[in-house]
């Protein structure tokens, strides 16, 4: 589990969470899994999901209230999860017809709290406490949920460079890199059922955090790099590629050898 500022995110394979090491998570090519959330915080959360850069969510957010958890099954289409989310290895072929993304393989979850509504306690010459006269409270637009975020032109603004140091521009030849063996992307996979509806939150904070975990189809044994066969959870064992032993996931170091288990 990948942990910030009182939230956490997960990846789910059958029903079981997988094990991250650094942020990495290792999935055999052709897995499905979902993306589960966790809100530590006693405030309303909303969190925006996007997986190989591409929002997964239809436009809307995911509203995650205090202490308790959520989770997205697959692609978002209208207010229903349509495909459950498959990795895949990443080939040349792919990478020429699709593009070879920077951000391929990586989960992004980025959240915002609602601001915290506090009213300080004032004293009397009476010695007597009690609260003071609430203030007119103003709420913004909702943005949280699953409202769908709506672009028009005042959004976006043309820049133009001038600078007089400025030459010339350049192009980065057209060549597809072979990926590495351990890149995956996510696509559609089998059919997701899951339903979601609208709601709202109070006002939110104006900055976000933003928790980021990477997808990887290799891992390391003896003997070098081999595909990933099967989920590496949080109650697998993980093998010393040194002595042998085979130790409980949370492990950094090898019991016995001391040999690093990542």
């Amino acid at each position: 589990m990948v942990y910030k500022n009182n939230f956490i995110a997960v990846i789910k394979h059958k029903g079981r969470i997988m094990r991250d090491n650094g942020g990495v998570v290792r999935l055999p090519p052709g897995s499905e899994y979902s993306i589960l959330l966790k809100n530590k915080d006693s405030r309303t959360a909303i969190a925006r999901i996007s997986v190989d850069g591409e929002d997964v969510m239809d436009g809307h957010r995911y509203i995650v209230p205090g202490n308790t958890q959520r989770e997205l099954k697959g692609f978002l289409k209208g207010l229903k999860a349509t495909h459950k989310f498959r990795v895949i290895k990443k080939t040349k072929q792919i990478a020429r017809y699709r593009g070879d993304r920077l951000d391929d393989g990586m989960v992004e979850v980025e959240f915002w709290y609602e601001q915290a509504v506090t009213t300080p306690w004032v004293i009397y010459d009476t010695g007597q406490q009690r609260w003071p006269d609430s203030p007119d409270c103003t709420f913004g637009d909702s943005t949280a949920g699953l409202a769908q975020t709506t672009y028009t032109s005042a959004n976006f603004h043309q820049v133009k460079c001038s600078s007089p140091r400025i030459k010339s521009s350049i192009i980065a030849p057209c060549n597809v890199p072979t990926p590495k063996r351990d890149e995956v992307i996510t696509v559609k996979g089998s059919k997701a059922h899951q339903n979601f509806q609208y709601g709202n939150v109070g006002t939110l904070e104006s900055h976000s955090s933003t928790i980021i975990i990477r997808l990887k189809g290799t891992v390391k044994k003896r003997g070098g790099i081999r595909p990933v066969k099967k989920a590496i959870t949080t109650r697998s064992r993980i093998q010393c590629t040194t002595c042998g032993r085979k130790w409980r996931s949370h492990l950094k170091f090898c019991g016995n050898c001391s040999t690093a288990l990542d």
